[in-house]
């Protein structure tokens, strides 16, 4: 007769939640990056007089994927991110540290290819794309009292990535 776990490894949903989160770095020493603007847009009034050092960046993000076939699916979501700097800068002839904060909202697209797909158990490569959209570009230069400035981003941000991963279900 036919194998129940045979068939347990080749019947596939046709969608599937995620929820995923993302620690990573900008640079291989993150301590101290040169002075670079995170964002499109302006900065009017303050100067930047010496490197920045970024803060670790944290994105979250909750989405759908679509199988097309056993081993071929789409996804997409929608994810937050939350970027931090600080630098030595000036605004308006007042100097001190400054802390620069971006808070983004970005759709993903990205396809899957299941390698190996077992019970419980997934390893898959993907590739795809994301455009990301700004939410608040905030500047606070720490004095008495602190200055702060919000400046708007225009237009979107898109960016390409691709990867491995494993995935261990939890539940069917």
């Amino acid at each position: 007769g036919p194998d129940p776990a045979a068939s347990r490894r080749t019947a596939r949903p046709r969608t599937a939640l995620y929820a995923q989160g993302m620690l990573g770095t900008n640079d291989a020493d993150p301590r101290s990056v040169p002075a670079a603007r995170m964002a499109p847009g302006t900065s009017a009034g303050f100067s930047e007089l010496g490197p920045s050092t970024y803060g670790v960046p944290f994105t979250v993000g909750l989405g759908v994927r679509f199988y097309l076939a056993p081993r071929f699916s789409v996804a997409t979501g929608l994810d937050y991110s939350l970027l931090t700097r600080t630098f030595t800068g000036s605004f308006e002839g007042i100097s001190g540290t400054v802390s620069h904060t971006l808070h983004y909202l970005g759709i993903p697209v990205n396809l899957y290819y299941d390698v190996l797909n077992y019970d419980k158990f997934k390893f898959y490569v993907y590739g795809g794309g994301e455009a990301e959209w700004c939410l608040n570009n905030k500047y606070r230069l720490f004095a008495s009292p602190d200055i702060i400035r919000t400046y708007p981003v225009s237009g979107a941000q898109f960016s390409v990535g691709g990867g491995i991963g494993v995935e261990f279900r939890l539940t069917r």
